[in-house]
């Protein structure tokens, strides 16, 4: 991220070469933020500014459409351990899949943002904790 701040008070925010984010300073202490990102440009205003590198960060990766990829680890309830991974077609998504997969967890779940390269190579693995256990002659131990 680099930050140039010019003596007028606008502030330019840029996160990469095709994002970033103008903040002009109004005189009832909000702050007017201009962006620009992938071609697409507008406007609105903020009312707080400490949080800002935050809910800037936020709003980019609404606005990005590129792809995102997620790795899912859950075992369930029968110690059945299932390690996937998805696709969204951007972040707008993430947020109900993990509801989702929350909502129908059985079990620990962990997600989490994966590369292009690790979803492109991924292979689906499932594990039965349980019965691995059993046929070691640890029926009464699951965990190693």
């Amino acid at each position: 991220m680099d930050y140039t701040k010019h003596d007028c008070g606008i502030t330019i925010i840029k996160f990469s070469k095709s994002a970033c984010f103008i903040v002009s300073p109004n005189l009832d202490g909000t702050a007017t933020v201009g962006f620009s990102f992938f071609g697409k440009s507008g406007a609105f205003k903020m009312r707080e500014l400490p949080n800002f590198t935050v809910k800037a960060r936020h709003i980019l990766k609404l606005l990005d459409p590129r792809a995102v990829y997620l790795s899912v680890d859950e075992t369930d309830c029968d110690h059945c351990r299932v390690v996937s991974a998805h696709k969204l077609s951007n972040y707008r998504g993430v947020d109900a899949f993990v509801n989702d997969i929350y909502d129908n967890a059985e079990g620990a779940v962990h997600v989490s943002l994966i590369s292009k390269d690790d979803y492109e190579s991924h292979k689906t693995s499932f594990r039965d904790m349980a019965l691995e256990s059993f046929e070691d002659g640890r029926s009464h131990s699951i965990h190693r």
